[in-house]
């Protein structure tokens, strides 16, 4: 075995060597928010929410909770992933809302207004 072959074993050291087929794509995640009235901000959250992207919706919620809101709604109805570090940022963000005497509010596709008219019967 060379030097050089021999590093980079001891770099991996336990994990087969594996090649790559596809490109890595970075997780993604699309923020836009649109203000239907002065005082109410409705965050549309798109793809990912997960460790990589939670701090960026952090950052974006602070921002919005420290101006004069009165009610923010958090649209996940287009999130494809959410893990335990979003779900977080999304508890903290209502928790400082509350705080503030913001209303807050969360669409999601389980929300009666995203559950078909069959499932709606069957309720």
């Amino acid at each position: 075995m060379t030097a050089a072959r021999s590093s980079s074993s001891h770099h991996l050291a336990g994990f087969p060597r594996q090649r790559r087929t596809e490109p890595v794509i970075p997780h993604r995640l699309r923020l836009q928010v649109r203000r239907p009235t002065p005082d109410t901000a409705v965050v549309v959250i798109a793809g990912e929410l997960d460790w990589s992207t939670a701090p960026r919706l952090a950052e974006l919620l602070t921002s919005r909770l420290r101006g004069t809101l009165r009610r923010l709604v958090l649209d996940l109805s287009e999130v494809d992933t959410l893990d335990t570090e979003g779900a977080s940022v999304l508890a903290v963000a209502e928790l400082r809302a509350r705080q503030r005497g913001i209303e807050f509010d969360v669409v999601h596709p389980a929300s009666p207004a995203a559950v078909s008219p069959q499932r709606r019967q069957d309720q």
